[in-house]
């Protein structure tokens, strides 16, 4: 799955995206992978949200702080992040993903790493 962060005319809009499935071994797939701190682990610093396919999603602070910096007033943005990307529910799929994270990395156009 990779997210495209949709574009804003202002920074106070909410942050909206779409997740999408992509095919890895696509010529055409475009994407940049972020790298990021996902923040305290006790889930309490999850505060900020997103909208992923119209539906609200608890991220944190950090992730938040990143999607907004990197989203553009005029064009999409293709993104790969772990957090979302990954159904974090699902520990099967998130074994899976983790052998693939290599390739994922080395498949984006760029590989963006956010500190804050």
């Amino acid at each position: 799955r990779l997210l495209e962060i949709l574009p804003a005319a202002t920074e106070n809009e909410s942050l909206s995206t779409r997740l999408f499935t992509a095919d890895l071994d696509s010529t055409h797939l475009r994407y940049e992978a972020l790298s990021y701190i996902w923040g305290a682990k006790s889930g309490i610093d999850k505060k900020h949200f997103i909208y992923v396919n119209g539906y609200r999603q608890s991220v944190t602070p950090n992730l938040h702080s990143a999607l907004s910096s990197l989203r553009h007033p005029s064009w999409r943005r293709t993104l790969w992040v772990d957090s979302i990307c990954i159904n974090q529910a699902d520990v099967q799929e998130r074994c899976h993903q983790v052998l693939l994270m290599a390739r994922i990395y080395a498949g984006a156009s760029r590989v963006l790493v956010y500190l804050g």
